[in-house]
């Protein structure tokens, strides 16, 4: 369940029951190959996409340490993890 600062989570069910992180990930799934001519996008890549995006090395961005752990903080890893498996070298 993913929450934000309120406590509330952030995706839930028609019935409102909030979704398991793997009914995320299946959702994604799911819904990028109905949308993406049958290619596949899970949740690990949609976390390498946003963090290559915002820290790469073409993005100006890619020397601020603490924008960078503010957004590792936010989706539930640490930097050095988010350096090591979703961003782009």
């Amino acid at each position: 369940m993913i929450k934000v600062k309120n406590g509330e989570a952030l995706f839930t069910s028609s019935t409102g029951r909030p979704y398991t992180r793997n009914e995320i990930s299946q959702i994604l799934l799911k819904n990028s190959k109905k949308y993406l001519d049958g290619k596949s996008i899970g949740s690990t890549m949609v976390r390498k996409i946003v963090v290559s995006d915002k820290f790469g090395p073409d993005s100006e961005l890619s020397k601020l340490k603490s924008e960078q752990a503010d957004l590792a903080d936010k989706m539930g890893h640490s930097v050095g993890v988010q350096e090591m498996v979703y961003s782009k070298k």
